[in-house]
């Protein structure tokens, strides 16, 4: 997921990549917040985003 992710961080530009990031980084926030045990954010992140377009990401992050 980490690798993917970040692969489509590196293709993105400007506001767009600026929303992805925020978006990314208010799941994990959220994840964390939610239990301390890393199996389990992983697979709160993977849920949550995994498979989803940045696009998508970031309609996600924008409708909360």
């Amino acid at each position: 997921m980490k690798t993917s992710t970040q692969a489509i961080y590196k293709s993105l530009q400007g506001e767009e990549a600026a929303k992805f990031k925020k978006a990314t980084l208010n799941v994990a926030m959220a994840a964390r917040v939610i239990t301390d045990k890393e199996d389990e954010k992983v697979q709160i992140i993977n849920k949550l985003i995994g498979g989803k377009t940045a696009k998508e990401i970031i309609a996600m992050d924008e409708k909360k």
